[in-house]
């Protein structure tokens, strides 16, 4: 048997995966008809890709529909005149690339169309009883409503971003990480690293390092804030570990191939490089190869950074603000 489902599907959420969900079970093969325009303020094409990727590998089919018909008043049932849904059932038999026996909405109005199309019709609950959720709702207000996205549309509204700033000792990392958790009311997570060798010294050992691993997951586990500032990341640790122990301690690197940033913000040895007691960089070509090898692995592991290189603080912080900016 064949159903289908419509709608614009303008933010797709749990409701609208609810009444999916429910078609898919009824019908061999369920269709879900997206209406809309490319010039709609999220076009038409990112909500279908939303869709299919939600539904891969499932008896659910995704057909786009570019929608010019006009806007029309629902009488006080929610239904619209019979001019308006005769245009909608010719649309449907257009589109659908098959005959359908059936078809499931959330609304009233899909009674009626059924009617008019001689099908059967289902409605998943008692009009957002289960699910009392809407697009515009969300719109009003997405970071309270965010959980309610449907998951393959979440990363397009996402109101969270961790961004860590890496690169070579004294490019100024920790500076501009406060500055700009303090400056976008965030978080910055410290370098743990750089703790334990305050306390241990610099003489480090491979047990120092595994003990560095477990104290910076630790303060990401516990540094909550929707905007957040790494002050390091696990592909640092590994470079630092290489260079201290002169081996390669792969579990790290694993971690920092699995860990996830919305932005690699590098800074570039440029500036002037300062000895605080704590730095074994002391040359520009260990800070070069430092920064270099950053780049090889966030490049070969296709992580998403920028790369700074003015050569003096203020204008590096001032690139940072930009770019946070337009991530936000």
């Amino acid at each position: 048997m064949i159903g289908f489902t419509l709608g614009k599907f303008r933010i797709p959420h749990i409701g609208h995966k609810y009444m999916i969900d429910f078609g898919s079970q009824l019908y061999d093969t369920f269709y879900i008809i997206v209406g809309g325009k490319e010039s709609d303020k999220i076009p038409l094409s990112q909500r279908v890709e939303w869709l299919e990727d939600e539904y891969k590998n499932t008896n659910i089919k995704v057909i786009p529909c570019e929608d010019n018909t006009p806007v029309v008043q629902l009488d006080e049932n929610g239904v619209a005149p019979d001019d308006y849904l005769d245009l909608w059932v010719d649309i449907f038999n257009e589109v659908l690339p098959e005959k359908p026996d059936g078809m499931v909405t959330g609304e009233i109005y899909g009674k009626h169309l059924a009617e008019k199309m001689n099908i059967e019709w289902f409605a998943p609950d008692n009009f957002r009883g289960t699910f009392p959720i809407s697009a515009s709702m969300i719109e009003l207000d997405i970071s309270s409503y965010f959980d309610y996205i449907m998951k393959s549309a979440q990363p397009y509204f996402n109101t969270h971003i961790h961004i860590a700033i890496v690169g070579p000792e004294s490019s100024g990392k920790s500076t501009i990480s406060k500055y700009l958790a303090k400056l976008f009311n965030g978080v910055c997570i410290p370098e743990y690293g750089r703790t334990l060798s305050e306390i241990r010294g610099l003489n480090l050992s491979e047990n120092d390092f595994n003990d560095i691993v477990r104290g910076q997951t630790a303060l990401n586990n516990i540094m909550k804030n929707d905007v957040i500032f790494n002050d390091t990341e696990f592909f640092t640790t590994y470079l630092f570990a290489k260079i201290y122990l002169n081996k390669d301690l792969e579990y790290i690197k694993q971690l920092g191939i699995e860990q996830k940033f919305d932005k690699y913000i590098v800074l570039a040895p440029t500036v002037q490089w300062v000895q605080d007691g704590n730095r074994i960089l002391n040359t520009k070509d260990k800070q070069w190869d430092f920064f270099n090898n950053l780049i090889y692995l966030l490049d070969k592991y296709k992580k998403d950074y920028v790369v700074i290189d003015n050569k003096n603080f203020t204008l590096r912080t001032e690139t940072c603000i930009d770019i946070v900016e337009d991530i936000l």
